[in-house]
Protein backbone atom coordinates (compact mmCIF):
# COMPACT_ATOMS: atom_id res chain seq x y z
CA UNK A 1 0.00 0.00 0.00
CA UNK A 2 2.88 2.36 0.78
CA UNK A 3 4.29 1.87 -2.75
CA UNK A 4 0.84 2.47 -4.23
CA UNK A 5 0.53 5.70 -2.21
CA UNK A 6 3.91 6.97 -3.48
CA UNK A 7 3.03 6.22 -7.09
CA UNK A 8 -0.34 7.95 -6.72
CA UNK A 9 1.25 10.99 -5.08
CA UNK A 10 3.82 11.30 -7.87
CA UNK A 11 1.05 11.08 -10.49
CA UNK A 12 -0.93 13.84 -8.73
CA UNK A 13 2.15 16.10 -8.57
CA UNK A 14 2.64 15.77 -12.32
CA UNK A 15 -0.98 16.72 -12.86
CA UNK A 16 -1.18 19.69 -10.50
CA UNK A 17 2.37 21.10 -10.94
CA UNK A 18 2.94 21.26 -14.70
CA UNK A 19 5.26 24.23 -14.15
CA UNK A 20 7.91 21.87 -12.84
CA UNK A 21 8.47 20.53 -16.34
CA UNK A 22 11.63 21.93 -17.90
CA UNK A 23 11.46 23.43 -21.35
CA UNK A 24 13.13 21.35 -23.98
CA UNK A 25 16.36 22.95 -25.24
CA UNK A 26 15.28 21.88 -28.73
CA UNK A 27 12.04 23.87 -28.63
CA UNK A 28 12.06 26.72 -31.17
CA UNK A 29 12.94 30.11 -29.71
CA UNK A 30 10.93 33.26 -30.53
CA UNK A 31 12.08 34.81 -33.79
CA UNK A 32 14.08 38.00 -33.40
CA UNK A 33 12.75 41.02 -35.32
CA UNK A 34 14.38 41.99 -38.64
CA UNK A 35 17.51 44.06 -38.12
CA UNK A 36 18.04 42.83 -34.57
CA UNK A 37 21.63 43.29 -33.41
CA UNK A 38 23.30 40.47 -31.54
CA UNK A 39 26.19 41.12 -29.17
CA UNK A 40 28.91 39.32 -31.13
CA UNK A 41 30.93 36.85 -28.98
CA UNK A 42 34.55 38.00 -29.08
CA UNK A 43 36.75 35.90 -26.76
CA UNK A 44 39.73 38.26 -26.88
CA UNK A 45 37.68 41.28 -25.70
CA UNK A 46 34.37 40.27 -24.13
CA UNK A 47 35.44 39.96 -20.48
CA UNK A 48 35.75 43.76 -20.34
CA UNK A 49 32.77 46.16 -20.33
CA UNK A 50 34.41 48.61 -22.78
CA UNK A 51 37.71 47.21 -24.10
CA UNK A 52 38.32 49.27 -27.25
CA UNK A 53 37.54 52.49 -29.10
CA UNK A 54 33.77 52.67 -29.68
CA UNK A 55 33.13 49.62 -27.54
CA UNK A 56 33.60 46.44 -29.56
CA UNK A 57 35.42 44.88 -32.51
CA UNK A 58 32.69 46.15 -34.88
CA UNK A 59 32.92 49.73 -33.48
CA UNK A 60 29.15 49.87 -32.94
CA UNK A 61 29.33 52.29 -30.01
CA UNK A 62 26.73 50.10 -28.25
CA UNK A 63 27.04 48.86 -24.69
CA UNK A 64 25.50 45.62 -23.42
CA UNK A 65 24.82 47.51 -20.17
CA UNK A 66 22.62 50.46 -19.24
CA UNK A 67 24.26 53.88 -19.47
CA UNK A 68 24.05 56.83 -17.04
CA UNK A 69 20.58 57.11 -15.54
CA UNK A 70 20.72 60.42 -13.68
CA UNK A 71 22.71 62.70 -15.95
CA UNK A 72 24.89 63.94 -13.08
CA UNK A 73 28.64 64.53 -12.76
CA UNK A 74 29.93 62.03 -10.20
CA UNK A 75 33.50 63.33 -10.27
CA UNK A 76 35.75 65.52 -12.38
CA UNK A 77 39.55 65.48 -12.10
CA UNK A 78 41.94 67.96 -13.67
CA UNK A 79 44.94 66.75 -15.68
CA UNK A 80 47.70 69.41 -15.63
CA UNK A 81 48.68 70.35 -19.16
CA UNK A 82 51.17 72.50 -21.05
CA UNK A 83 49.38 72.69 -24.37
CA UNK A 84 45.67 72.38 -25.01
CA UNK A 85 45.41 70.46 -28.24
CA UNK A 86 41.88 69.70 -29.33
CA UNK A 87 42.53 65.98 -29.12
CA UNK A 88 44.79 65.67 -26.09
CA UNK A 89 42.60 62.88 -24.68
CA UNK A 90 42.04 59.66 -26.60
CA UNK A 91 39.17 57.17 -26.35
CA UNK A 92 39.10 55.64 -22.82
CA UNK A 93 38.53 51.94 -22.12
CA UNK A 94 37.31 49.97 -19.08
CA UNK A 95 38.72 46.65 -17.85
CA UNK A 96 36.89 43.77 -16.16
CA UNK A 97 37.92 45.04 -12.70
CA UNK A 98 36.31 48.44 -13.54
CA UNK A 99 39.70 50.15 -13.96
CA UNK A 100 39.48 53.06 -16.41
CA UNK A 101 42.35 53.58 -18.87
CA UNK A 102 42.99 56.58 -21.11
CA UNK A 103 45.86 58.32 -22.88
CA UNK A 104 46.58 61.99 -22.24
CA UNK A 105 49.35 64.01 -23.81
CA UNK A 106 50.81 67.50 -23.51
CA UNK A 107 50.81 66.97 -19.72
CA UNK A 108 53.06 69.05 -17.48
CA UNK A 109 55.05 66.05 -16.25
CA UNK A 110 57.90 64.63 -18.33
CA UNK A 111 57.79 63.09 -20.90
CA UNK A 112 54.37 64.74 -21.39
CA UNK A 113 52.28 61.78 -22.58
CA UNK A 114 50.89 59.01 -20.37
CA UNK A 115 48.57 56.06 -20.22
CA UNK A 116 46.53 56.58 -17.04
CA UNK A 117 44.81 53.89 -14.96
CA UNK A 118 42.06 55.22 -12.68
CA UNK A 119 39.95 53.72 -9.92
CA UNK A 120 36.18 54.20 -10.14
CA UNK A 121 36.43 57.08 -7.65
CA UNK A 122 38.77 59.02 -9.96
CA UNK A 123 41.99 58.38 -8.05
CA UNK A 124 45.04 57.45 -10.11
CA UNK A 125 46.25 53.83 -9.73
CA UNK A 126 49.29 54.31 -11.97
CA UNK A 127 50.42 56.04 -15.15
CA UNK A 128 52.79 54.78 -17.81
CA UNK A 129 54.98 57.29 -19.71
CA UNK A 130 54.69 57.30 -23.50
CA UNK A 131 57.75 58.41 -25.45
CA UNK A 132 56.23 60.09 -28.48
CA UNK A 133 57.91 62.77 -30.64
CA UNK A 134 56.44 66.25 -30.19
CA UNK A 135 53.92 64.67 -27.82
CA UNK A 136 51.60 63.83 -30.69
CA UNK A 137 48.58 61.64 -30.17
CA UNK A 138 48.97 57.87 -30.20
CA UNK A 139 46.55 55.07 -30.94
CA UNK A 140 43.78 54.61 -28.32
CA UNK A 141 44.48 51.74 -25.93
CA UNK A 142 42.96 48.24 -26.11
CA UNK A 143 42.59 45.79 -23.22
CA UNK A 144 42.27 42.08 -23.98
CA UNK A 145 40.39 39.47 -21.98
CA UNK A 146 43.66 38.33 -20.35
CA UNK A 147 44.28 41.88 -19.08
CA UNK A 148 46.99 42.88 -21.58
CA UNK A 149 46.84 46.56 -22.56
CA UNK A 150 48.16 47.55 -25.99
CA UNK A 151 49.26 51.07 -26.95
CA UNK A 152 51.06 52.45 -29.99
CA UNK A 153 52.63 55.89 -30.42
CA UNK A 154 54.02 58.23 -33.06
CA UNK A 155 57.55 57.18 -32.17
CA UNK A 156 56.92 53.76 -33.74
CA UNK A 157 56.64 51.99 -30.37
CA UNK A 158 54.09 49.23 -29.93
CA UNK A 159 53.84 48.26 -26.25
CA UNK A 160 52.01 45.58 -24.29
CA UNK A 161 51.48 46.23 -20.57
CA UNK A 162 50.18 44.21 -17.65
CA UNK A 163 47.19 45.45 -15.65
CA UNK A 164 49.57 46.81 -12.99
CA UNK A 165 51.32 49.04 -15.53
CA UNK A 166 54.48 46.98 -15.96
CA UNK A 167 55.74 46.40 -19.50
CA UNK A 168 55.37 42.93 -21.03
CA UNK A 169 57.15 43.82 -24.28
CA UNK A 170 57.85 46.70 -26.66
CA UNK A 171 58.35 46.46 -30.38
CA UNK A 172 59.86 49.33 -32.41
CA UNK A 173 58.45 49.73 -35.92
CA UNK A 174 59.88 51.69 -38.83
CA UNK A 175 56.54 53.48 -39.24
CA UNK A 176 54.17 54.46 -36.43
CA UNK A 177 50.76 52.89 -35.90
CA UNK A 178 48.32 55.69 -35.15
CA UNK A 179 45.12 54.04 -36.42
CA UNK A 180 42.43 52.61 -34.17
CA UNK A 181 43.80 49.10 -33.53
CA UNK A 182 41.80 45.90 -33.07
CA UNK A 183 42.05 42.28 -31.89
CA UNK A 184 40.72 39.24 -33.72
CA UNK A 185 38.90 36.48 -31.84
CA UNK A 186 42.16 34.64 -31.22
CA UNK A 187 43.85 37.68 -29.67
CA UNK A 188 46.08 38.69 -32.59
CA UNK A 189 46.58 42.47 -32.79
CA UNK A 190 46.11 44.55 -35.95
CA UNK A 191 47.23 48.10 -36.67
CA UNK A 192 47.48 50.33 -39.74
CA UNK A 193 50.79 52.25 -39.93
CA UNK A 194 51.40 55.67 -41.43
CA UNK A 195 53.41 54.16 -44.31
CA UNK A 196 50.25 52.33 -45.45
CA UNK A 197 51.22 48.95 -43.98
CA UNK A 198 48.65 46.80 -42.20
CA UNK A 199 50.32 44.68 -39.51
CA UNK A 200 49.20 41.51 -37.76
CA UNK A 201 50.99 40.86 -34.46
CA UNK A 202 50.95 37.72 -32.33
CA UNK A 203 50.43 38.01 -28.58
CA UNK A 204 54.20 38.12 -28.03
CA UNK A 205 54.61 41.09 -30.41
CA UNK A 206 56.10 39.15 -33.30
CA UNK A 207 54.87 40.11 -36.78
CA UNK A 208 52.73 37.35 -38.27
CA UNK A 209 52.27 39.19 -41.57
CA UNK A 210 52.29 42.68 -43.09
CA UNK A 211 50.35 43.98 -46.10
CA UNK A 212 51.10 47.24 -47.91
CA UNK A 213 47.88 49.14 -48.69
CA UNK A 214 49.62 52.38 -49.82
CA UNK A 215 47.11 54.96 -48.52
CA UNK A 216 47.06 55.45 -44.74
CA UNK A 217 44.64 58.36 -44.50
CA UNK A 218 44.75 59.98 -41.04
CA UNK A 219 44.80 59.24 -37.31
CA UNK A 220 41.08 58.48 -37.70
CA UNK A 221 41.97 55.44 -39.79
CA UNK A 222 40.76 52.19 -38.27
CA UNK A 223 40.79 48.40 -38.38
CA UNK A 224 37.26 46.99 -37.84
CA UNK A 225 36.10 43.36 -37.99
CA UNK A 226 33.19 41.59 -39.63
CA UNK A 227 30.89 39.72 -37.20
CA UNK A 228 32.39 36.32 -38.10
CA UNK A 229 35.92 37.64 -37.51
CA UNK A 230 37.17 36.49 -40.90
CA UNK A 231 37.41 39.92 -42.60
CA UNK A 232 38.66 43.28 -41.43
CA UNK A 233 37.85 46.65 -42.94
CA UNK A 234 40.57 49.30 -42.96
CA UNK A 235 39.64 52.93 -43.50
CA UNK A 236 42.12 55.36 -45.05
CA UNK A 237 41.85 57.24 -48.32
CA UNK A 238 40.03 54.11 -49.45
CA UNK A 239 38.12 51.37 -47.65
CA UNK A 240 39.97 48.05 -47.81
CA UNK A 241 38.62 44.59 -47.03
CA UNK A 242 41.36 42.19 -45.93
CA UNK A 243 41.11 38.59 -44.73
CA UNK A 244 42.56 37.83 -41.30
CA UNK A 245 45.30 35.89 -43.08
CA UNK A 246 46.40 39.00 -44.99
CA UNK A 247 44.78 38.70 -48.45
CA UNK A 248 43.25 41.82 -50.00
CA UNK A 249 39.63 41.03 -50.89
CA UNK A 250 38.33 44.32 -52.32
CA UNK A 251 38.69 48.12 -52.30
CA UNK A 252 35.87 50.65 -52.09
CA UNK A 253 36.75 54.15 -53.31
CA UNK A 254 35.38 57.19 -51.55
CA UNK A 255 33.73 59.77 -53.79
CA UNK A 256 36.29 62.30 -55.06
CA UNK A 257 39.58 62.98 -53.31
CA UNK A 258 38.45 62.08 -49.83
CA UNK A 259 39.90 60.60 -46.66
CA UNK A 260 37.62 58.61 -44.36
CA UNK A 261 37.57 60.72 -41.20
CA UNK A 262 35.11 58.47 -39.40
CA UNK A 263 35.62 54.91 -38.23
CA UNK A 264 33.50 52.24 -39.95
CA UNK A 265 30.62 50.61 -38.08
CA UNK A 266 29.65 47.00 -38.85
CA UNK A 267 26.20 45.64 -38.01
CA UNK A 268 25.30 42.04 -37.14
CA UNK A 269 24.26 41.43 -40.75
CA UNK A 270 27.76 42.36 -41.92
CA UNK A 271 26.86 45.69 -43.54
CA UNK A 272 29.41 48.51 -43.29
CA UNK A 273 28.42 52.09 -42.46
CA UNK A 274 30.99 54.78 -43.17
CA UNK A 275 31.28 58.38 -44.43
CA UNK A 276 29.51 59.60 -41.29
CA UNK A 277 27.15 56.63 -41.32
CA UNK A 278 25.62 57.85 -44.56
CA UNK A 279 26.97 55.16 -46.89
CA UNK A 280 25.87 51.54 -46.45
CA UNK A 281 28.20 48.99 -48.09
CA UNK A 282 27.63 45.24 -48.27
CA UNK A 283 30.23 42.72 -47.16
CA UNK A 284 30.98 42.12 -50.86
CA UNK A 285 32.17 45.72 -51.27
CA UNK A 286 29.17 46.93 -53.27
CA UNK A 287 27.20 50.04 -52.35
CA UNK A 288 23.81 49.09 -50.89
CA UNK A 289 22.36 52.46 -49.95
CA UNK A 290 23.10 56.16 -49.58
CA UNK A 291 21.27 56.96 -46.39
CA UNK A 292 21.22 60.72 -46.58
CA UNK A 293 22.01 62.88 -49.56
CA UNK A 294 22.86 66.21 -47.90
CA UNK A 295 26.28 65.48 -46.44
CA UNK A 296 26.89 69.16 -45.63
CA UNK A 297 24.75 68.74 -42.51
CA UNK A 298 26.97 66.01 -41.07
CA UNK A 299 30.59 66.58 -39.93
CA UNK A 300 33.12 64.34 -41.66
CA UNK A 301 34.62 62.97 -38.47
CA UNK A 302 31.66 61.94 -36.30
CA UNK A 303 31.19 58.21 -35.64
CA UNK A 304 27.63 56.81 -35.73
CA UNK A 305 26.10 54.26 -33.35
CA UNK A 306 23.55 51.45 -33.80
CA UNK A 307 20.98 50.22 -31.27
CA UNK A 308 19.72 46.68 -30.61
CA UNK A 309 16.96 47.10 -33.21
CA UNK A 310 19.47 48.01 -35.91
CA UNK A 311 18.63 51.72 -35.99
CA UNK A 312 21.53 54.00 -36.95
CA UNK A 313 22.09 57.43 -35.31
CA UNK A 314 24.30 60.21 -36.64
CA UNK A 315 24.36 63.98 -36.33
CA UNK A 316 25.86 67.26 -37.44
CA UNK A 317 26.04 70.90 -36.45
CA UNK A 318 22.29 71.52 -36.65
CA UNK A 319 20.58 68.18 -37.10
CA UNK A 320 20.51 64.63 -35.80
CA UNK A 321 19.01 61.82 -37.85
CA UNK A 322 18.11 58.18 -37.32
CA UNK A 323 17.74 55.46 -39.95
CA UNK A 324 16.21 52.00 -39.78
CA UNK A 325 18.28 48.87 -40.38
CA UNK A 326 17.18 49.11 -44.02
CA UNK A 327 18.61 52.62 -44.33
CA UNK A 328 15.20 54.35 -44.28
CA UNK A 329 14.91 57.69 -42.48
CA UNK A 330 13.13 57.25 -39.11
CA UNK A 331 13.31 60.79 -37.80
CA UNK A 332 15.21 64.06 -37.98
CA UNK A 333 15.56 66.33 -34.93
CA UNK A 334 17.17 69.75 -34.40
CA UNK A 335 19.94 68.47 -32.11
CA UNK A 336 23.50 69.59 -32.74
CA UNK A 337 26.33 67.05 -32.52
CA UNK A 338 29.87 68.20 -31.82
CA UNK A 339 32.53 67.51 -34.45
CA UNK A 340 35.17 64.78 -33.98
CA UNK A 341 33.09 62.80 -31.49
CA UNK A 342 31.38 59.41 -31.35
CA UNK A 343 27.75 58.68 -30.57
CA UNK A 344 26.99 55.86 -28.10
CA UNK A 345 23.95 53.70 -27.33
CA UNK A 346 23.13 51.44 -24.39
CA UNK A 347 21.12 48.22 -23.99
CA UNK A 348 17.91 50.21 -23.40
CA UNK A 349 18.18 52.14 -26.66
CA UNK A 350 19.28 55.41 -25.07
CA UNK A 351 21.63 57.51 -27.21
CA UNK A 352 24.45 59.70 -25.88
CA UNK A 353 26.29 62.50 -27.66
CA UNK A 354 28.06 65.83 -27.16
CA UNK A 355 26.51 68.97 -28.64
CA UNK A 356 28.17 72.14 -29.87
CA UNK A 357 27.34 73.92 -26.57
CA UNK A 358 29.67 71.56 -24.67
CA UNK A 359 26.79 69.57 -23.20
CA UNK A 360 26.42 65.82 -22.84
CA UNK A 361 22.96 64.83 -24.07
CA UNK A 362 20.91 61.66 -23.62
CA UNK A 363 17.86 60.92 -25.77
CA UNK A 364 15.68 57.85 -26.26
CA UNK A 365 15.40 55.88 -29.49
CA UNK A 366 12.62 58.17 -30.74
CA UNK A 367 14.70 61.29 -30.27
CA UNK A 368 13.04 62.49 -27.04
CA UNK A 369 15.29 64.22 -24.52
CA UNK A 370 16.16 62.25 -21.37
CA UNK A 371 18.60 64.75 -19.87
CA UNK A 372 21.50 67.04 -20.68
CA UNK A 373 24.33 68.43 -18.54
CA UNK A 374 26.84 71.21 -19.02
CA UNK A 375 30.53 70.33 -19.25
CA UNK A 376 33.67 72.37 -18.75
CA UNK A 377 35.25 72.17 -22.21
CA UNK A 378 34.95 70.19 -25.43
CA UNK A 379 35.13 66.40 -25.69
CA UNK A 380 36.57 64.49 -28.67
CA UNK A 381 36.97 60.85 -29.70
CA UNK A 382 34.72 58.18 -28.15
CA UNK A 383 33.59 58.08 -24.50
CA UNK A 384 33.33 54.75 -22.65
CA UNK A 385 30.26 53.12 -21.07
CA UNK A 386 30.92 50.80 -18.14
CA UNK A 387 28.93 48.09 -16.34
CA UNK A 388 28.16 50.40 -13.38
CA UNK A 389 25.86 52.85 -15.23
CA UNK A 390 28.78 55.23 -15.71
CA UNK A 391 30.23 57.08 -18.70
CA UNK A 392 33.87 58.21 -18.83
CA UNK A 393 35.53 60.82 -21.09
CA UNK A 394 37.84 63.83 -21.14
CA UNK A 395 37.31 67.48 -22.07
CA UNK A 396 39.65 70.35 -22.99
CA UNK A 397 39.26 74.12 -22.93
CA UNK A 398 41.54 77.13 -23.25
CA UNK A 399 43.08 76.86 -19.77
CA UNK A 400 42.56 73.31 -18.49
CA UNK A 401 41.53 69.74 -19.27
CA UNK A 402 39.42 67.36 -17.22
CA UNK A 403 38.39 63.72 -17.04
CA UNK A 404 34.79 62.91 -16.04
CA UNK A 405 32.60 60.20 -14.60
CA UNK A 406 28.89 60.62 -15.32
CA UNK A 407 26.21 58.67 -13.44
Amino acid sequence: MKQLFLISSTFLMLIFFPGCKKESPTEPQPAKPPGYQEDIPWPSLNDNPWPIHHGDAQFTGRSRYAGPLLGQIEWQIEIPTTYLSHDSFLSPIVGNDSTIYFISYKDTFSPGSFLYALNTDGTIKWKHPIQTPSQKNSSPPIISSDGTIYIADWGGNLTALNKNGTVKWTKILSSAITSMMNLDKDGNLYGFATNGTLYCFAKDGSVKWALNLDNFGSSSSAVVFSPDGETMYISGRQLFAVSKTGELKWIYDAPGDYTWDTTPLINTQGDIFIFNGLVMIGSDGNLKNILYGDTTLIPNNTDPTIDKSGNIYIGGSNKMVSFSYKGELRWSKPFSVSSATSLLSDKNGNIYFFNKDNQLVSIDSLGNLNWQIQLDGVSYYSPALSDNNRMYFGTVRTTAKYFYAIR
